[in-house]
């Protein structure tokens, strides 16, 4: 492509990169990534419509052939997406494409690398952009700046990148405020599903030592502008699903209730299923059943832990969670547990009674995960200076995955142990509730994991 060709209408391609082990949800998705959905919205609605985005996650795409895909579109920009065990991935996929051709620039975005700006451009010689936080007003003032010539490099807010053989970081500015201004998530751009993202605010007020949210302040979006969004997802996607990625959903209940209201006036509960994470210490039976009544059918408590002292961190009371437990089965919703082994100086005890927690609380599915220091979390920080328990071992970024890792040793526990439990747990759950039927069927589905596991434990052996 000639240079000034790419002046006029520069081709762009977002990547959502495979991922390394297929042993969670979130690394062999039904739906597309909401992330790269948006930054090619923004990047349209600015004046860049040859825009190509790829989810090599749904599509169960390889390296080699996401390569292939973008060297398709002799694309001026490639910008990629990722969570912290997707570097590795983004690190050989942009190496390939300045191997290529060093004219490619490349970006990358996502809460890894804004929480490790500088780190990742030492770490990726290939990478020539980093961008922090948010990225949808940010994205598009770059664009500007390379294709339009309109802005300097340097007046571009939340910016890493090399200069003069050195790494600069431009001037911080803060997450976007409304909402409401930015463009419907680029769905077009992917192949058709039949689950879709939905996010009605971003930021998340409470502190979890092991999580690195999209702000402290809660910023939400405006109900009409919700309702044009579903509305178009229905009328152009026809989705059976709708799960909502609030990092906490609910929080102002009145807004939540209009919200509600909405969907029953529009009769959402026949046209879709909808998905939400909850917070037992902010939800009520009478708010699920609200949102029974507009169509939500399964709903996500990050219970996390049996011991009350890590409980109290988190303000969850035991039988409040069983309350809502149960009457979110009773009501006919899935309802879906979330635990962690490993919290800050966690016994085997304290394990052993999330276990056993999980077992009486008795969700439609328990989630066990093992602990993984996130960069930007305080479970990061604890490991690298080897407190509470910890000691940071990763030999790469793929070894931060919750289900099958090494990135931290538990040096007062022992990973061997804290593997087993994990093991032991699904055994437990399923058998202490009888549940022989959904054992199996749990088995089947999670085999991969187990396996993995399974070879994990061999070779620390």
């Amino acid at each position: 492509m000639r240079q000034e060709d790419k002046r006029k209408d520069p081709c762009l391609v977002f990547v959502n990169p495979p991922s390394f082990r297929q042993t969670e949800v979130h690394d062999s998705p039904p739906y597309p990534n909401i992330s790269i959905a948006y930054i090619a919205a923004v990047a349209r609605e600015a004046g860049y419509p040859n825009c190509f985005n790829i989810d090599a996650k749904l599509e169960r795409l390889t390296l080699r052939e996401v390569v292939q895909r973008i060297l398709e579109y002799s694309p001026a920009l490639v910008g990629f997406t990722g969570l912290t065990n997707d570097i590795e991935q983004v690190r050989r996929i942009a190496e390939a494409l300045k191997g290529y051709s060093k004219d490619i620039i490349t970006v990358v975005g996502g809460v890894h690398v804004s929480a490790l700006p500088r780190q990742t451009l030492y770490e990726i010689p290939a990478v020539d952009f980093v961008v922090i936080n948010e990225g949808e007003l940010t994205f598009p003032r770059l664009l500007r700046a390379f294709f339009d010539k309109s802005e300097k490099i340097s007046e571009v807010p939340n910016l890493c990148y090399r200069k003069n053989g050195g790494i600069v970081v431009t001037k911080k500015e803060d997450w976007i405020e409304d909402l409401d201004k930015l463009p419907f998530p680029a769905w077009d751009l992917f192949p058709p599903v039949q689950f879709y993202p939905f996010m009605a605010s971003r930021g998340c007020p409470f502190g979890c030592r092991f999580c690195n949210p999209m702000g402290k302040k809660v910023r939400e979006r405006s109900l009409e502008n919700m309702l044009r969004e579903v509305q178009q997802l229905i009328e152009k996607y026809n989705p059976k699903i709708i799960s909502f990625f609030d990092e906490t959903f609910g929080l102002d209940k009145e807004k939540t209730a209009a919200l509600m209201d909405a969907f029953i006036k529009i009769d959402l509960a026949k046209k879709l299923k909808w998905y939400a994470a909850l917070r037992v210490s902010t939800t009520t039976v009478e708010v699920m059943s609200h949102m029974y009544e507009a169509g939500c059918r399964l709903v996500g408590f990050g219970i996390e832990s049996g011991s009350q002292r890590i409980l109290g961190e988190k303000m969850v009371d035991i039988n409040y969670a069983r309350t809502l437990v149960r009457h979110g089965i009773n009501l006919g919703m899935e309802v879906n547990n979330f635990f962690i082994l490993g919290h800050p100086d966690e016994t085997a005890w304290e394990m052993l009674k999330t276990i056993r927690l999980a077992a009486k609380l008795n969700p439609t599915r328990p989630i066990f995960g093992i602990m993984v220091p996130y960069p930007g979390t305080e479970i990061y920080d604890l490991a690298k200076e080897g407190k509470s328990g910890y000691k940071l071992i990763a030999r790469s970024w793929n070894d931060y995955n919750k289900h099958i890792g090494n990135a931290l040793r538990f040096t007062k526990v022992g990973n061997l142990t804290v593997e087993f439990l994990r093991i032991s747990a699904y055994l437990y759950f399923f058998i202490y509730n009888l549940r022989f039927r959904d054992l199996l069927i749990f088995i089947k589905d999670y085999c991969r994991t187990a396996f993995g596991v399974l070879k994990n434990i061999h070779r620390r052996i």
